[in-house]
């Protein structure tokens, strides 16, 4: 029943973000009232398996949310509103890891293989192109870099050093989330601030570096 549910709401996910970018063209409403119904399942489907603190947090977030919109007597364009404000961030983490496709299946994996096998023979020379591609490539692929990035660490012997890998991952990965486009965190705060993107990357670049040091 779960794994039905998952594969339901992973359908309904991927269709409200075409959707959701084929309407960004048509501006039909139609498709605009598709979009609302797939993401209401979605949520509604999402709130029935989330567990732990995430459960915890959401609850309390949608039921504050939902007190606060019939206390204020707010109309339906308010509640419609309110559900759509973040649905491009939704599009995002549905659709970017989409790009590890090409990368995974235009050659790029043996090329990146090849060169561990060549170059790579010494525990810091792993740790620094791991670290390397996950920052790198995690700006295009977002959260399917660390999966990515393992397949392609096991052209080396030291992918045997889980400890070595795990850290080289994880600190190559926290660098892009502190700057790169496709990182939610980073869109929120450029829409909730007013923020311009030129104005935020500098920074945002420099305390990625200073992170990974």
């Amino acid at each position: 029943m779960s794994k039905t549910l998952t594969n339901i709401r992973s359908t309904f996910t991927f269709s409200m973000a075409i959707l959701y970018l084929i309407n960004f063209f048509v501006q039909s409403s139609f498709l605009h009232w598709i979009v609302l119904i797939l993401m209401v399942s979605v949520i509604g489907l999402s709130l029935v398996v989330v567990t732990g603190s995430s459960k915890v947090i959401g609850y309390i977030s949608f039921g504050v949310s939902i007190f606060l919109l019939i206390s204020y007597g707010a109309p339906f364009e308010v509640w419609e509103k309110a559900l759509e404000e973040n649905l491009y961030m939704i599009v995002m983490f549905s659709m970017v890891p989409l790009l590890r496709i090409p990368i995974q299946y235009g050659g790029y994996f043996e090329a990146l293989q090849s060169f561990f096998r060549r170059f790579v023979h010494s525990r810091s020379r792993f740790y620094l192109l791991v670290s390397f591609i996950s920052a790198f490539i995690g700006v295009l692929v977002n959260l399917a870099v660390v999966p990515l990035v393992h397949e392609i660490s096991k052209a080396s012997d030291f992918n045997a050093n889980k400890r070595l890998l795990s850290s080289a991952i994880s600190r190559g990965f926290c660098t892009c989330t502190i700057w790169a486009p496709t990182m939610a965190s980073n869109a929120l705060i450029i829409q909730l601030t007013g923020a311009e993107w030129h104005l935020f990357f500098p920074f945002a670049l420099f305390s990625g570096i200073i992170g990974d040091c």
